[in-house]
């Protein structure tokens, strides 16, 4: 069986001018069960983000690439961490995401965990808990501000 992976290792795809063509395991060839060195050949006339939509990236267990599953396409891409991205509004929300789309095949991004607020964070997705109702107060527009960022991801895929 496969284990499901978010996105997991980002492995950037240089042009074969510049770099060698074969690509290793973290850990050099053969590191991962003890798997050649070399791997077949990628086609890159299909797939993509677009064209898979609601499917899973898994780790194949024999290769140990990632691929997106039931196709056995192998997922290669470089990610662009951004920190504020549930955070920012407006311009600078739709410029990362546009920025992102221009990765490639598959454009991937990192946020960081949602905000508590204290006494270094004064506005926090979780602003507290309430004992009464055994919940936390949450701050609906830094969710609202999430909502949006997902609507962008999905207008630039």
């Amino acid at each position: 069986s496969t284990s499901i992976e978010k996105f997991g290792e980002a492995k950037a795809k240089f042009p074969q001018s510049h770099h060698s063509s074969t690509q290793h395991p973290i850990g050099g060839p053969g590191a991962f069960n003890n798997q050649p060195a070399s791997y077949p050949p990628v086609d890159d006339s299909s797939g993509g983000a677009a064209n898979n939509q609601g499917r899973f990236i898994i780790r194949n267990p024999v290769t140990a690439q990632l691929e997106v599953e039931g196709t056995g396409e192998v997922v290669r891409f470089a990610s662009l961490c951004a920190p504020d991205l549930f955070d920012s509004e407006g311009f600078e929300k739709e410029d990362t995401m546009r920025t992102i789309a221009q990765f490639g095949k598959w454009p991937v991004t990192r946020t960081y965990t949602l905000k508590v607020k204290s006494t270094r964070i004064g506005k926090g997705h979780i602003n507290g808990w309430d004992p009464e109702v055994e919940d936390f107060h949450y701050d609906e527009s830094m969710f609202i501000s999430i909502d949006h960022t997902i609507a962008l991801a999905a207008k630039y895929n």
